[in-house]
């Protein structure tokens, strides 16, 4: 294992004890709904160019193909019913295939019972924010594109990844 590796290997140990220890589960409002996850996915991604400007860091920009990685990873941890960095390295080899000259992928997870769009936002970005290594995800200035995953469980759960792409010149 190269040190490349176990860097991005120790990073997501370093996320997935943060992420275990800031569950938050409460009961969703009766409103909430998987039309809703577009609108997650969306504040969540302005919640992160607004950190990562407050932070002096240039915004990111939406893709669709590491947000199709981000829902589907989302979704496998409602069906698990447990927040994980599992099968990180398929994600990171997707990623790669996409942005060959890739520099950095970071992966935030989180799920959270918010009653509303911006309640759920503002509890993922408190608990990513409060967490050193969750927030160096976000605002990591080699980071260029980022994907948003927001699943709601029929336990009205939501559960979110949100994943971080920087790419070589």
């Amino acid at each position: 294992m190269n040190r490349r590796d176990l860097a991005i290997v120790l990073m997501c140990l370093l996320c997935s004890v943060a992420a275990l220890t800031s569950r938050n589960a409460v009961t969703l409002g009766a409103y909430m709904k998987p039309a809703d996850e577009t609108k997650v996915q969306s504040r969540l991604l302005n919640s992160t160019n607004i950190l990562r400007t407050n932070s002096s860091v240039t915004p990111l920009t939406w893709d669709e193909k590491i947000t199709a990685l981000a829902l589907r990873h989302s979704q496998e941890m409602a069906a698990a019913e447990r927040i994980s960095h599992s099968n990180f390295r398929e994600r990171f080899q997707a990623i790669i295939t996409i942005y060959p000259q890739w520099s950095m992928v970071g992966e935030v997870v989180g799920t959270n019972g918010g009653s509303s769009v911006e309640e759920v936002a503002q509890l993922a970005m408190g608990q990513w924010g409060n967490s050193t290594a969750h927030r160096q995800n976000l605002i990591d200035p080699k980071a260029r594109y980022i994907g948003v995953g927001a699943h709601i469980s029929a336990a009205r759960e939501w559960w979110l990844t949100v994943i971080t792409v920087g790419v070589s010149p």
